[in-house]
């Protein structure tokens, strides 16, 4: 295959993530987003609603935060789940890296902002949803 063949499968993937995130067709989306997809197909979780993942991952990163005590408000941005905290010692950068996240800002003692990319807006809205508010 040529570097400007592309692979159905491939552009049928990207489109489908494009589709669930809301964004436009872009070619570094896809970059991103076949690798993204390529992870989520081999984690082992074939048989299990796609809510159900997403509302684990929710808990996942919860988790990492340092729990449900430990989190105040949670909001997002383009690309970073902006989240205030009681004690930044209890937050798990290894826990948040295992749901995909590509980075941290610590800007103060109580706030975190984790870099998920454009997927954010759908993480953000989970967490707030198990964290019910």
């Amino acid at each position: 295959m040529s570097m400007y063949e592309i692979d159905s499968a491939y552009v049928r993937r990207c489109q489908k993530r494009l589709q669930e995130w809301g964004a436009p067709l872009s070619g570094w989306y896809c970059d991103y987003i076949y690798d993204v997809a390529d992870e989520e197909e081999t984690d082992g979780k074939q048989g299990v609603s796609m809510d159900e993942q997403q509302k684990a991952k929710a808990v996942k990163i919860i988790e990492g935060l340092g729990g449900f005590g430990n989190i105040g408000v949670v909001n997002n941005c383009l690309t970073r789940l902006r989240v205030d905290i009681k004690d930044m010692a209890l937050v798990d950068e290894d826990i948040l890296k295992k749901t995909g996240a590509m980075g941290f800002v610590r800007s103060s003692d109580t706030h975190i902002q984790v870099i998920y990319g454009p997927k954010v807006e759908r993480i953000a809205s989970d967490v707030r949803e198990v964290l019910k508010y």
